[in-house]
C-alpha cells in the first residue's frame, strides 16, 4: 500500500501512537539543558524561616553563577503560619521572577504545576532523636547510654527512625525506680516484649557489665510519634481530582504505626478520590484510586490486530479502568464480550482477530 493510501485511508497503528507517546514522554522527561535558563518548581519543600524564596521550591539552572544566586535570592511569598502548609503554583513564580525584573521572554519555567510547601512548628522541631538531641548533632551517634532510660530511649529512636518526626517517651510509674540504673562501664541490651513500636510497650532491658548480664529490669512505656502527614485543605468530592490546591501537610500524633498517614502528597496527587474527603482529614492510599481513562458504558476505541495489520473498532465499555487495567467491552451489534487493555482516554487494545475477522473471546 502507498504512503498516498495511507494517508488517505488515515489509519494510525498501535506501533505509530505508541511510539508517538514515547516520544512525547520522552521529550517531556529530559530536563531542560543547562545551556538554556530554567525554573524547575518542585512538588514539596520545607523551610524554617519567615519568606519563601525561590531557592526554597525550585531548581535553578542556565544562568551565570552571579545572575544564579540573586533569582535565587527571590521572595516568591510569604512563608505559612508554623505548623501549616501553603501551596505555591507557577503563576506566583512567574509574577515573583517579572516583579524583581528577570527576563521571562528567554527563561523556561517547568518542573511541578505547584509546591506544597511546608513550616515545621518551630526551628527547634528538627528530627530528633529519643534522647533529645538532634539527629544531625554528631555527639548524639557518640554518646552512649549511661541509664536504663537513655537506653530504651534511643533503642525506640533507631526502630522509628524511618518514619521521621520526633518520638514522644512517657514511662510508666512503675519503671520510675529503674530509670537511673546504670553507670560508668554499664552496657544496655533493650528488648522489646512482642512487635509494637507505638501505643504501650513493654522492654526487658539488660545490664551487662564486664561482658555479662548483671540484672535484667523490666520497663514499660507510652510512645507516640508526631510528624507532617497529607491532609486536605479544602473539601474533595467523591470522583473528583486531587489537585495540589486540595493538600497541605499538617503535624499529627500517633500511637499506632497503622494509623499513619501519607508524608508525600506525590502518592496521591492526579489520583480520584474514592469518597468525600472532609477539610482537615488525613488523605490516605485508600481513599484514592488511578483516575480511570474508561467509565462504564462509554464507547471506546478498539485497536486489534489481524496478522500483520492493525485495525481500528468501537465497542461499549462493561466496566470502568484506568492505565494499564484490563476491562470487558461488548461489541455492537453482534454483543460479544472481549477482554481488552486499557491505553489511553476512551482507548483499548485487544489482541489478534481470528480467519472470520472476530476478537479473540473473553476467558
Amino acid at each position: 500500500m502507498t504512503d498516498k493510501a495511507m494517508s488517505g485511508k488515515k489509519m494510525n497503528t498501535p506501533a505509530a501512537i505508541a511510539m508517538a507517546v514515547v516520544l512525547i514522554t520522552a521529550a517531556q522527561a529530559v530536563p531542560t539543558p543547562a545551556a538554556t535558563p530554567a525554573v524547575q518548581l518542585w512538588p514539596q519543600a520545607v523551610v524554617q524561616g519567615e519568606k519563601i524564596l525561590l531557592s526554597d521550591v525550585a531548581g535553578v539552572v542556565g544562568f551565570d553563577s552571579r545572575v544564579a544566586q540573586t533569582i535565587r535570592q527571590i521572595e516568591v511569598a510569604a512563608a505559612p503560619a508554623p505548623g501549616e502548609s501553603e501551596c505555591v503554583d507557577v503563576e506566583q513564580v512567574r509574577k515573583a521572577l517579572a516583579a524583581a525584573r528577570v527576563n521571562l521572554a528567554n527563561l523556561c519555567i517547568g518542573g511541578s504545576a505547584a509546591c506544597n510547601v511546608y513550616r515545621p512548628a518551630s526551628a527547634a522541631n528538627e528530627p530528633t532523636r529519643a534522647s533529645g538531641k538532634k539527629a544531625s548533632d554528631p555527639m548524639a551517634a557518640r554518646d552512649e547510654p549511661r541509664t536504663v532510660e537513655a537506653a530504651v530511649r534511643r533503642d525506640l529512636a533507631g526502630r522509628l527512625a524511618k518514619f521521621g518526626g520526633q518520638v514522644e517517651v512517657r514511662f510508666a510509674a512503675a519503671s520510675k525506680g529503674v530509670l537511673d540504673l546504670g553507670g560508668k562501664g554499664v552496657t544496655f541490651n533493650v528488648r522489646p516484649r512482642g512487635s509494637a513500636l507505638l501505643g504501650l510497650v513493654n522492654f526487658d532491658v539488660d545490664l551487662v557489665e564486664t561482658g555479662k548480664v548483671a540484672r535484667t529490669v523490666p520497663v514499660m512505656a507510652e510512645v507516640a510519634l508526631t510528624l507532617p502527614v497529607v491532609v486536605a485543605r479544602r473539601s474533595i468530592n467523591r470522583g473528583a481530582m486531587v489537585r495540589a490546591e486540595d493538600l497541605g501537610m499538617e503535624e499529627r500524633r500517633f500511637s499506632r504505626i497503622e494509623s499513619i498517614g501519607l508524608t508525600a502528597t506525590s502518592a496521591v496527587l492526579g489520583h480520584e478520590a474514592k469518597r468525600y474527603i472532609d477539610r482537615g482529614e488525613m488523605v490516605l492510599t485508600r481513599d484514592v484510586q488511578a483516575m480511570p481513562l474508561v467509565r462504564r458504558g462509554d464507547y471506546v476505541t478498539v485497536w486489534f490486530h489481524r496478522g500483520g495489520l492493525v485495525v481500528r473498532g468501537s465497542a461499549k465499555a462493561l466496566k470502568e479502568g484506568a492505565q494499564g487495567e484490563r476491562i470487558e467491552v461488548k461489541s455492537e451489534p453482534g454483543g460479544q464480550v472481549y477482554t481488552v487493555v486499557v491505553t489511553g482516554p476512551k482507548t483499548v487494545e485487544a489482541g489478534q482477530v481470528d480467519g472470520d475477522g472476530a476478537l479473540s473471546r473473553a476467558e
